[in-house]
């Protein structure tokens, strides 16, 4: 019988049907993970308008508009909000273009662990796979 498994506990021989060891009765899956609790968040209207790229590209070339138009002198309140607009959004961008690029790479780890997980590939495969990825 080539599908004979040992057990982990106590070395004895168990059929890979088997859920528990007929020896030392110890568990003979692994346990799952518990995930943690996820909480949905519903994002607020204000939040979602800066959350778009478009709409920070947007309020970059107001804020660009507004300091090339306004003389420092006379309208210094003006210029300093452009200046503002200009810093938030670009900062808006730069991490909303990082955190997409990070989910990618996050998305191609997970599929990675879980191919190796369910035995598709094996550990050397998985090392140089995970190599590549980073």
């Amino acid at each position: 019988m080539d599908d004979v498994l040992t057990c982990i506990e106590c070395g004895s021989e168990i059929s890979p049907i088997d859920k528990f060891c007929t020896k030392c009765k110890s568990n003979t899956r692994p346990a799952k993970p518990i995930e943690p609790l996820k909480i949905n968040k519903k994002p607020n209207i204000l939040s979602r308008f800066y959350a778009n790229p478009v709409t920070n590209v947007v309020l970059l070339l107001v804020g660009i508009w507004n300091v090339l138009t306004r003389d420092i002198e006379t309208e210094t309140l003006w210029f300093i909000v452009g200046i503002v607009i200009m810093l938030t959004s670009s900062n808006r961008l730069y991490r909303y273009y990082k955190d997409r690029s990070n989910k990618t790479q996050n998305q191609a780890t997970d599929i990675l662990k879980e191919r190796y997980a369910k035995g598709e590939i094996s550990k050397e495969e998985f090392d140089k796979l995970k190599k590549d990825l980073e």
